[in-house]
């Protein structure tokens, strides 16, 4: 997965979410962040994929139109230092009748100072709740 930086935005990196365990969903994300100069919000844009081992068309699913906040918090060690918070669009195909559908898609990170932590993220109507974040 790679995306094209504006001239504003911050070298891509990737992030995997999810608990890898086998059949559960995987969130792959390709972020940039717009260059900021100080402690305020920040914006994020990229693009990502949900896989999942199950039976197609349902293993891999796009994400686009990615975009959202990144807010640092700082503050004790124990709470997370930033918290993003994305939106966009997931494409899936509707399997009996092949029809493609976007669906809305959600996902919070909380995420400590070497951008790994915990995150939710939520595409139609499942939720897939506290899973780890680690860098790609």
């Amino acid at each position: 997965m790679s995306t094209t930086p504006t001239s504003n935005f911050a070298e891509p990196f990737q992030l995997i979410v999810g608990n890898k365990l086998p059949g559960a969903p995987t969130l792959h994300l390709s972020l940039s962040f717009a260059e900021r100069a100080s402690r305020l919000p920040s914006s994020v844009s990229g693009l990502g994929v949900i896989t999942q081992a199950v039976t197609p068309p349902g293993g891999r699913i796009p994400v686009r139109d990615i975009h959202g906040q990144l807010y640092p918090l700082g503050g004790p060690v124990e709470l997370p230092e930033n918290v993003i918070v994305l939106d966009g669009l997931c494409v899936v195909t509707d399997p009996p009748s092949q029809v493609v559908l976007e669906e809305p898609f959600r996902a919070v990170l909380l995420l400590g100072p070497e951008m790994t932590g915990h995150a939710t993220f939520i595409y139609g109507h499942r939720v897939i709740n506290n899973v780890p974040v680690t860098r790609d």
